[in-house]
């Protein structure tokens, strides 16, 4: 039977406390037969949510929560937008206040009976030209939280146009023995380098790749199988390095003070107080070595103190400053 356009009745009812019969209206109410009534909760959803003008990745009415990573050094907030599933229904769009940070949707049904929220998480992807794995702690074998033996701190870094460094260090009493490189096709690896219980092979190309697909293994001095850094390979970017956290400072006083039992530094950091700044270690061969951890964070101005005297480096070498970069050139000259 074919259903009609529209549905005249009317609707009557009553309740255990009075067998009388209610009725809905004092004459039938027309409905059209093609009415229907929402599904709870539909008048609060969206559907639709983009960002930038695109449909976000998974967008399904009934998630709530959503993840976009941005490339790194993105600083302008994207555009979230949205469509809500019942057209009579509002929202409103927090944007957030900056990156990395979190955009919502607020949706609010047509009667203001539901409302709902939408989230939209931005992150910054990490800087390529900074590595994963600077000095980081790997605390488990292949994730396996069981297998603490295996703590190390692993450092994979760029050190020149065609070679990456890879190195690991024992993050315990008990040092690592062995050193492992699979993978890292077409690079031709060094032999096995230890240095103060550091152990590290350099990888070489002849033409560097974009990425160096690899995995890192070792062994400890307690256990003689292999730990190893991943369950599968892990995607190192070759330009990516390891920021520098300490800055070495070398002078040679072999020829200004030969007989110095004490070198160090003064500058303004330390009010030029000759007894102010940092002490240096005698290399033995006429050469001083001063460690500044951390790195200044600036331009730093300094000058060396041997055995409680500042240097003047107008009378050292007064035809030449280049190495005296503030200077008026008859005053002062100081090093930086």
């Amino acid at each position: 039977m074919t259903p009609p356009t529209n549905v005249d009745l009317n609707v009557l009812w009553s309740k255990a406390s009075f067998g009388g019969n209610w009725q809905l209206s004092p004459a039938d109410v027309t409905v059209a037969f093609a009415d229907d009534c929402p599904t709870a909760g539909v008048g609060a959803e969206l559907a639709n949510l983009t960002v930038d003008g695109n449909t976000i990745a998974g967008f399904n009415a009934s998630v709530l929560s959503y993840s976009v990573e941005l490339p790194f050094g993105t600083s302008t907030v994207p555009t979230v937008d949205a469509a809500t599933l019942d057209p009579a229904a509002s929202y409103m769009v927090n944007a957030a206040a900056s990156l990395p940070g979190t955009s919502t949707v607020d949706v609010t049904s047509a009667d203001g009976m539901a409302t709902a929220q939408y989230s939209v998480e931005f992150t910054l992807a990490d800087d390529p030209s900074v590595s994963n794995y600077c000095g980081d702690e790997i605390s488990y074998h292949l994730g396996i939280t069981a297998e603490t033996a295996s703590i190390v701190y692993v450092t994979i870094t760029n050190v020149d146009a065609n070679t990456m460094l890879v190195s690991i260090e024992s993050a315990d009493a008990d040092p690592v023995d062995d050193l492992v490189i699979a993978g890292a096709a077409g690079g031709t690896q060094s032999g096995l380098m230890s240095n103060g219980g550091v152990l590290s092979k350099t990888i070489t190309w002849g033409t560097a790749p974009s990425d160096v697909v690899l995995n890192v293994l070792w062994s400890k001095a307690s256990f003689g199988g292999n730990w190893q850094l991943s369950p599968g390979d892990i995607t190192v970017p070759f330009a990516a390095s390891c920021p520098l956290t300490t800055l070495s400072l070398t002078v040679d006083a072999s020829c200004t003070a030969p007989s110095a039992t004490e070198m160090r530094l003064t500058g303004p950091f330390w009010g030029w107080d000759t007894a102010g700044g940092p002490v240096a270690t005698n290399n033995g061969d006429g050469t001083w070595t001063v460690v500044l951890d951390p790195i200044p964070a600036a331009d730093m101005e300094y000058l060396w103190v041997a055995d409680g005297v500042q240097e003047n480096l107008l009378d050292n070498m007064p035809q030449d400053l280049s190495c005296t970069p503030v200077t008026d050139g008859a005053a002062f000259a100081n090093r930086q």
